[in-house]
């Protein structure tokens, strides 16, 4: 009976050895996740200001895009000069430093 009796004292001395040492991986892991929310906080909200801007800069780029054509098919078509339009404040065609180097409906002389 005392061989039996070691061998179940032994097998609960086993079966408890993994348990603790599971129990100190879990709260090591507790540990590290408390540790990385602060962290991973700050990344999710670098994302969506990311987010934000390279939604608003693809509504830019798609204007911008629509614009270039279109004053790409009145310069093949002949029609840039002849019906002007209201450009927006952000194409270089209404910057007044960039004015002189578009030539003029008509040439000065001098």
């Amino acid at each position: 009976m005392t061989q039996g009796a070691s061998e179940i004292t032994g097998g609960v001395a086993v079966a408890a050895s993994p348990r603790v040492a599971s129990c100190k991986v879990c709260k090591n892991n507790d540990a590290r996740v408390c540790a990385d929310e602060p962290h991973e906080r700050q990344l999710s909200s670098e994302q969506a200001k990311l987010q934000q801007t390279l939604q608003k800069e693809s509504k830019v780029n798609k204007r911008l895009s629509m614009e270039n054509e279109e004053l790409l098919w009145k310069l093949h078509n002949g029609d840039l000069l002849a019906s002007p339009r209201r450009l927006s404040p952000t194409s270089p065609f209404g910057s007044p430093r960039n004015s002189a180097s578009f030539p003029t409906a008509a040439p000065l002389s001098p």
